[in-house]
């Protein structure tokens, strides 16, 4: 936050700090990334982890981390995807190249914008690092869906023990794609009004 007022106050060094430092907390309570989103002069910000996070959203977006995500044959379960949840599902290869998007896409949107909830289907192989991220962003509004559906039932236990440290921001650790997409489904669902 402190480099954000820092830029801030470079461009209008007559200004006082306390002033300047102002958009920068209000900044952090936009979403993930989208120019699609509806807006609401109504909408209340969320945390990514706390109660707050169920509250009132202006929209959702879908983003599929997988490294199925780009393949040919994965088109169909894409397809499933935005069938189940209504909504394009915003496809990445691996968690650093989301966690990648989401940090040029929040240094892009500075401005203050709505609250958009962010539902993240992730595989397993990918949800150590991005869920840590996701944790970790306090300009995130985040749901995730952790998809082990190419590993054994001991896998999906380790998972599921380990989304527990997470609390309510791993939503569901699912075992197979209808299950992911279902859950996906549920929660873009209870934002979308």
């Amino acid at each position: 936050r402190a480099g954000t007022a820092g830029r801030l106050g470079s461009r209008s060094p007559g200004a006082p700090r306390k002033a300047l430092a102002q958009p920068s907390r209000r900044s952090a309570s936009t979403g993930a990334a989208s120019t699609t989103a509806p807006s609401s002069p109504s909408a209340n910000p969320a945390t990514p982890s706390g109660p707050e996070a169920l509250g009132p959203h202006t929209g959702c977006q879908i983003i599929w981390c997988d490294q199925r995500a780009f393949k040919e044959e994965s088109a169909a379960l894409k397809a499933e995807l935005e069938a189940a949840t209504q909504l394009p599902a915003k496809p990445h290869k691996s968690a650093e190249k989301c966690i990648r998007l989401l940090q040029k896409k929040r240094r892009a949107r500075e401005k203050v914008q709505p609250t958009l909830l962010s539902v993240f289907l992730v595989s397993w192989a990918n949800a150590p690092g991005l869920v840590q991220y996701l944790a970790e962003a306090p300009h995130l509004a985040a749901k995730v869906v952790v998809l082990c559906d190419m590993h054994g039932t001991r896998v999906r236990e380790a998972a599921e023990r380990w989304s527990v440290q997470f609390g309510p921001l791993v939503a569901k650790v699912a075992g197979t794609w209808p299950e992911a997409t279902s859950a996906a489904a549920s929660l873009a669902g209870l934002h979308r009004e």
